[in-house]
């Protein structure tokens, strides 16, 4: 019996890999006569105690999932291991390779291929499997990717699940943008995928879809399901696009039990030509309204991007305040990342003012619009911003980028930021800063 193992090095303990889970239950239906094992990490663990545990588990191939937040990990494990296991053929999928498959596979002859595409399609096609898909549109072939066994296993962890597949938008920043034939699974079938969440009373589910309220009367039903049948413990997890939500969701949304509901809202910019030329033509009129207008039950973050093209530093700030005026429970601020396959990428490399990390998450460290220093300020302001305003520590009157800007200032020159104490200290260097917005 040939052996796979699907491996995946993960961030955390608390992530766990959804697409290895597919192909594993996509494998044993499509072909019962191959063992196939899930096996994970996370980069925190010890190198050499990875290799020793795949050495161990003797697979024919190997297979890894890579992303930006593992692939460097990934591909010194394959190095390494190539070393000690000459025989087993190794194959790698994932965001992170299937973009530049020929620069990889020259790069590092121990893989033998890279797979593109759905993994569970695109391994069984590698595999010389005979797959028949009656029906690309409709994702329901696929089995649903836990048991009973593995929820009991994972109890403190994150469950990832998904409703859809791609993205009909084109953000010149995101992988998403690549493909975007969106496909969904079936209601009938995500309803009932929920059942079994709240049956065993999972803690949190994330729905990786990219944009869940895409089709209003589809997540209206998941909506409504969940709240007719919420068990009191489970949190779902959704990323919106803010201005797509409908009147009948608002007032749908205002009956939510506590806990029921939680949204990630990608702003990204309020500058309006920024948005325009990241192809994202949002409706932030709109996204404010209806945002403000969501019942106190809903548990909101809201997601900045810096460094995005047209945006200085000034209008960043602007961008900022916009975010935190509607009030959200976190302020998630990232940085650009200039990914391969995006059209931001094409622009990076057609300007030199791009300057940004040669290795993942190859996140930019100066723009044409914000230079190095003004990055890095926006850098100890995402530090402050998590310190005092993310972790619900403190509570804030003022929430401004100014206000921001100013402590992040501070506590750099005061040497609060390479300082290993416990973060009872920066309550402590809050006070000394001497501003009366801590209450």
């Amino acid at each position: 019996m040939t052996k796979i193992v699907l491996a995946s090095v993960n961030a955390k303990f608390i992530h766990l890999n959804l697409a290895i889970r597919y192909m594993q239950k996509y494998l044993a239906q499509i072909a019962p006569d191959i063992e196939c094992v899930v096996k994970e990490w996370n980069i925190n663990q010890r190198f050499i105690d990875i290799i020793r545990e795949l050495y161990e588990a003797k697979p024919d191939m190997l297979l890894f999932s890579v992303y930006i937040w593992n692939v460097d990990f990934t591909l010194k494990l394959i190095r390494e291991l190539k070393k000690i296991a000459p025989k087993t053929r190794i194959v790698v999928g994932g965001p992170e390779v299937m973009y530049r498959k020929e620069a990889l596979l020259a790069e590092y002859p121990e893989i033998e291929t890279v797979l593109v595409g759905d993994g569970e399609t695109s391994v069984a096609q590698y595999l010389g499997i005979d797959v028949d898909i009656p029906d690309c549109t409709n994702l329901d072939y696929l089995p649903f990717p836990y048991d009973d066994e593995e929820i009991e296993r994972t109890r403190n962890q994150i469950l990832y699940y998904e409703s859809a597949r791609g993205c009909p938008f084109s953000c010149a920043y995101c992988l998403s943008s690549i493909d975007p034939y969106v496909r969904y699974f079936s209601l009938a079938r995500v309803l009932k995928d929920i059942d079994f969440f709240m049956q065993r009373n999972v803690k949190l589910v994330k729905f990786v879809d990219r944009t869940f309220n895409l089709d209003p009367k589809r997540y209206l039903a998941i909506w409504q399901h969940i709240l007719d049948t919420h068990n009191g413990l489970t949190t779902f997890h959704f990323e919106l696009a803010g201005d797509l939500l409908t009147p009948q969701a608002l007032a749908l949304l205002k009956l939510a039990p506590p806990k029921a509901l939680q949204f990630e809202v990608g702003i990204q910019s309020a500058h309006l030509p920024t948005l325009k030329a990241i192809h994202r033509m949002t409706d932030l009129e709109k996204l404010k309204a209806n945002l403000l207008a969501l019942g106190e039950n809903i548990h909101m973050h809201v997601d900045l991007i810096a460094g995005l093209p047209l945006e200085d530093f000034a209008t960043f700030g602007v961008s900022f305040d916009f975010a935190m005026s509607l009030k959200p429970e976190m302020m998630q601020l990232g940085f650009l990342k200039i990914l391969s396959g995006t059209e931001m990428e094409r622009l990076a490399m057609a300007d030199t003012r791009y300057v940004y990390l040669s290795h993942p998450p190859y996140e930019v460290l100066a723009t044409p619009w914000v230079p190095f220093e003004e990055m890095m300020l926006l850098k100890d302001i995402d530090r402050t911003v998590d310190i005092f305003y993310n972790s619900g520590r403190h509570t804030l009157a003022d929430t401004s980028f100014a206000f921001f800007m100013a402590l992040a200032k501070h506590l750099r020159q005061t040497g609060v930021f390479n300082d290993p104490r416990r973060p009872e200290y920066y309550a402590k260097a809050l006070d000394e800063y001497g501003d009366h917005s801590c209450i």
